[in-house]
């Protein structure tokens, strides 16, 4: 086993030591080691297998394995991976290998169904081990009877030697006689019949004439104790000679606890079922090929308005307005996450109506068929509301806003001013009297006049002639310096606005100016941040446009801030996040702040890095900052990629300090042992031996760990 971390516990180790532990692991195991994705490629071998494929280290990562094996080997192990997922058990197979000399090798091998972290199978690990290992096993055993009594006896599993002929029971063990309720004298003067119940003896004897020599999994079955309790079994059988009788020799590894589970979850599929129907939001189910729906709610039939058998004979396409659907199309073909978090989407009803809506959706296999789960969250009135309120805030903030700012009126053409409100003396120092008696001109420091003036003459005679743009939007935005009567400045935003007199018709200019001191020093400082912190920052319009980018930009991506001003933040993501940095980006627009997004963000060398991000939104800009996390990413995802082979592995795997105290054991070795991980945690694995293996061998064994050594005992 590995050297242990000197920082504490296996689990409580770091993601880089932990990774260097199941490395090591797996490049030590005595059996060899695989994993394959869906589509047949290698995703992980142990050291193991590249050896006996004559590569070095990785030499196999990403091939196919069908490549490195003959049409016929390649299509037997496809049969019994295709069991494997089709089941979701492992699966056992003799595998043969040819070996360019012509020689040829035997493995049995154990398939096991592997699943991502939403559940999903995702491919196959396999243990396969040389049969010529098996047999040196078989042979061991065979060399000392009383050995072999003895690993039979002292077994925690039921183990039985039969009859082939008169299904006899001729020798059992302690387990089976516990687990069973018969003494050893009452199971010896049985046979098999009499330990199943009555419905399953026409199958048992069917089986028993269908053995041959060697090791086989039988099956499951259905086992009767003394008591009358039943037990749900898994038989694996090998064939043996008894005393010069032709005798089968078995293991009953008792499942009823997994088929217990197995039937929770027939019903828990069925209470989802019932959570599907009965849900109050419009649910359904659609092809992602076709777009068709597969299946409906009643909230969605009842929404709708169109009938169950209607909804089946449409598609997503049938339900949104012409318009939309170069947008849904373009949003389906993105979109890979498992959870999406589509964003707002209209809808038509049967009758026409117009809906504002929320999706939501989640991949899942639908009969087969790849599909995603929808649920569409009517936000209808809320939008209706959301605008009234919008147009309700924007009326009094102006009306709230002025009190405090400076309102004034005056004639572009004559230059003076017609009114100015009396907050002009808190702001300047000047009342509005001296204003009025002035020239507009004074109102800005000396070297803005002449430039102010001529700007709004421009403005005005443009208005005045109708050009398209002043005319259709005569409102502007100006900031300057005003002099102070104490002779100092303040800085301000001057908003403006051309309108003509009703009566009259001449051109008048309104306005409003607000003291900007305190939000220009806040830039000043905020641009002080930009330059000095470590992370990616960024203020985006609400366009998604940068306004500006700090210098760490340049040094992570390559971009310097000229560069990226102007340009579409959502054209550097990547084509796969694309989707999901668009949902993101209007859902801060609409909520105000992102606490998370993850995105692959292109280098201006075109490669791509995974950043983290989060923003907020001020107003009509939006505050970004981010960090690059692509090597985090990696050794994450390797991580749990080993993780999961560990935890699925049907080989018993267990990890001690350098005390021998255990930290860590998988499922496997619960299975097997009856310890769980919370038992066995801080003890010595000497409390499973059984008392026949001499001292001297374990601490040979521990002498030769202890040096870096690996023991194959």
């Amino acid at each position: 086993m590995p050297p242990p971390t000197q920082s504490g516990s296996f689990a409580d180790a770091t993601p880089p030591d932990r990774l260097r532990l199941l490395q090591f692991l797996l490049n030590h195991l005595p059996v060899k080691v695989y994993a394959i994705d869906l589509e047949g490629r290698i995703v992980m071998v142990s050291r193991s297998v590249e050896e006996l494929f004559g590569v070095g280290p990785g030499g196999l990562d990403g091939r196919f394995r069908a490549d490195l094996l003959s049409p016929e080997e390649a299509e037997t192990r496809r049969q019994a991976d295709l069991e494997a997922c089709q089941t979701g058990q492992p699966v056992t197979s003799l595998d043969r290998l040819k070996r360019p000399d012509g020689s040829e090798l035997q493995f049995l091998t154990t398939k096991v169904p592997w699943r991502d972290e939403s559940g999903q199978i995702a491919g196959i690990v396999g243990i396969a081990t040389e049969l010529d290992r098996i047999h040196q096993i078989e042979n061991r055993l065979l060399v000392s009877e009383a050995h072999h009594r003895l690993l039979f006896e002292q077994n925690p599993q039921p183990m039985w030697v039969f009859d082939r002929e008169t299904r006899q029971f001729l020798a059992v063990n302690d387990t089976a006689v516990g687990v069973y309720g018969f003494s050893r004298d009452e199971f010896l003067s049985m046979t098999l019949d009499q330990i199943r119940p009555p419905e399953e003896i026409p199958l048992l004897h069917k089986r028993i004439g269908s053995l041959r020599d060697g090791y086989h999994v039988v099956g499951e079955a259905r086992h009767r104790t003394k008591s009358g309790h039943l037990l749900d079994v898994e038989i694996h059988y090998h064939a043996i000679m008894w005393e010069g009788r032709s005798a089968g020799f078995a293991v009953a590894f008792d499942i009823t606890q997994r088929k217990q589970a197995e039937r929770a979850l027939r019903d828990s599929e069925a209470a989802h079922r019932l959570l599907f129907q009965k849900n109050p939001q419009p649910m359904w189910v659609y092809d992602l090929e076709s777009l068709r729906f597969l299946e409906v709610n009643e909230a969605a039939i009842s929404h709708y308005g169109y009938s169950r058998a209607e909804f089946l004979s449409m598609t997503l396409g049938d339900i949104r307005p012409q318009e939309d659907l170069p947008r849904l199309h373009a949003d389906v073909t993105s979109t890979y996450d498992d959870l999406n978090l589509a964003g707002e989407w209209r809808h038509i009803t049967r009758s026409g109506r117009h809906l504002d809506v929320e999706i939501r959706s989640h991949t899942l296999t639908w009969n087969g068929l790849p599909a995603r789960i929808v649920v569409a969250f009517d936000i209808t009135r809320r939008k209706h509301a959301e605008l009234e309120l919008q147009r309700s805030e924007q009326m009094y903030r102006l009306l709230a806003e002025s009190m405090h700012d400076v309102v004034w009126s005056m004639d572009p053409i004559a230059w003076r001013y017609h009114y100015v409100s009396p907050s002009i003396t808190r702001l300047t120092g000047f009342t509005p009297e001296e204003h009025l008696a002035a020239s507009p001109s004074l109102n800005l420091i000396a070297k803005l006049r002449v430039r102010a003036r001529a700007a709004i003459a421009r403005r005005a005679a443009a208005f005045a002639a109708g050009d398209a743009p002043a005319a259709a939007s005569p409102t502007f935005t100006d900031v300057g310096e005003m002099p102070c009567k104490d002779g100092s400045t303040v800085w301000v935003e001057i908003v403006s606005h051309f309108q003509r007199h009703p009566q009259s018709g001449a051109i008048e200019l309104h306005g409003v100016t607000r003291d900007i001191t305190a939000r220009k020093k806040a830039t000043e400082d905020l641009d002080a941040f930009f330059d000095a912190s470590l992370d990616l920052h960024a203020i985006l319009d609400l366009e998604g446009r940068f306004l500006r980018a700090n210098l760490v930009w340049e040094q992570a991506l390559g971009y310097s801030s000229r560069d990226l001003r102007g340009r579409r933040f959502h054209d550097l993501i990547h084509e796969e996040d694309r989707g999901r940095g668009e949902s993101a980006f209007a859902s801060m627009l609409d909520s105000g702040q992102l606490d998370s997004c993850t995105i692959q963000l292109r280098h201006d060398d075109g490669s791509f890095r995974l950043t983290e991000w989060r923003a907020r939104r001020n107003r009509d800009v939006c505050f970004c900052t981010g960090r690059d996390i692509t090597q985090r990413a990696t050794s994450e995802a390797r991580l749990r990629k080993l993780s999961r082979a560990i935890e699925q592995s049907p080989a018993s795997v267990i990890i001690t300090d350098l005390n021998g105290n255990v930290e860590y054991v998988n499922p496997k070795f619960e299975d097997l042992t009856g310890y769980t991980l919370a038992e066995i945690r801080g003890k010595n694995p000497r409390i499973l031996q059984s008392g026949e293996t001499p001292e001297t061998l374990y601490q040979e064994l521990w002498q030769t760990i202890l040096s870096g050594q690996t023991d194959r005992k």
